[in-house]
């Protein structure tokens, strides 16, 4: 997860969404990866895969942040 937040912050969303697949495939109930792949995805106007990874990170952490993304 760490991975995809550095391609993210030099604006390399393809390879932050791969590199967040990746550690979900190694950790599928990582909120973490879950959560910011459903940002990436909100980002490249996939909002319904979007908001299975906010519903996936939310089942694993209830977290108000990831609520926030789902209003």
């Amino acid at each position: 997860s760490n991975l995809g937040l550095v391609f993210e912050a030099v604006g390399k969303a393809d390879l932050a969404e791969s590199a967040y697949r990746y550690s979900i495939h190694l950790q599928p109930q990582n909120p973490e990866a879950l959560y910011n792949l459903g940002n990436i995805c909100k980002k490249q106007g996939k909002l319904s895969e979007a908001i299975a990874h906010y519903l996936r990170a939310s089942q694993v952490r209830p977290d108000a942040e990831i609520w926030n993304n789902l209003g």
